[in-house]
């Protein structure tokens, strides 16, 4: 009996099958989103997307408008992918992660942690976004607050 094997060549995998392409696609979503860039957020996300976000179902309008509009209120937000476990079957890829950042406004900056979780696609030789679920973490006891702000009731601004 034989048994017969395909050579995996590790120096030239295709970057659409890394962990990191799946990684550096989830960074292209908030690098996006941190200087309001929908065109560079639209190349990232599936047109089906969707997240669970503060305890909200949003769609990529949703999100996009959301983010701007905190934004546009003086709020900024610092993300960073951290402790990322990629796993890929076909053209699907999971990825959860620490998502270690702070929130800022006028009154100070707040360091946080989100624990993330994200299935993307693979459309057109790159991944796609199709869903994000985020969760916060507690602040630590007697941590100094900036106003930090709250995702709910769901926005309904939409300028």
């Amino acid at each position: 009996m034989s048994l017969l094997a395909t050579p995996v060549h590790a120096e030239h995998a295709p970057e659409t099958k890394s962990a990191t392409a799946v990684a550096e696609t989830m960074r292209a979503m908030f690098d996006a989103l941190a200087v309001d860039d929908r065109p560079a957020l639209d190349r990232v996300l599936a047109t089906n997307f969707y997240a669970f976000d503060g305890g909200h179902e949003m769609v990529a309008d949703d999100l996009f408008k959301y983010v701007k509009w905190r934004h546009d209120t003086g709020t900024r937000y610092s993300w960073s992918i951290t402790e990322p476990r990629v796993h890929i079957a076909g053209d699907l890829a999971t990825i959860t992660y620490k998502n270690r950042g702070s929130i800022s406004d006028a009154s100070g900056t707040v360091p946080m942690m989100w624990l993330e979780a994200a299935i993307l696609r693979l459309q057109d030789g790159h991944w796609r976004i199709e869903f994000v679920d985020s969760t916060r973490t507690p602040l630590a006891p007697g941590t100094a607050t900036a106003t930090i702000p709250d995702s709910s009731p769901k926005p309904t601004y939409h300028p």
